[in-house]
């Protein structure tokens, strides 16, 4: 259930990146492998498999960044005080 909301919140920030409303990304394969969700809900962090990267979706202002966290993911999940990823 958790993956599903994750998903349907991403959906709309892919949408405003789409259409330039979001700051550019470097153009790359992503792919999203797993999602996680941060602050109590206010931050949405999707792992990106091919380009081992961690895209961080503000849900209030609906903004997106990028960091670069390794060559390849394939998990995350957020610790119990919702403050912190594995």
């Amino acid at each position: 259930m958790k993956r599903i909301l994750a998903i349907v919140m991403f959906l709309p920030a892919m949408v405003v990146q789409v259409f330039g409303a979001a700051p550019a990304l470097r153009v790359q394969h992503r792919r999203p492998a797993a999602a996680a969700m941060l602050q109590d809900g206010r931050v949405l962090c999707v792992a990106n498999r091919r380009s081992g990267t961690l895209s961080l979706i503000d849900t209030v202002q609906w903004t997106v960044s990028e960091k670069q966290i390794g060559q390849e993911l394939s998990d995350i999940v957020s610790l119990p005080d919702g403050n912190e990823l594995l």
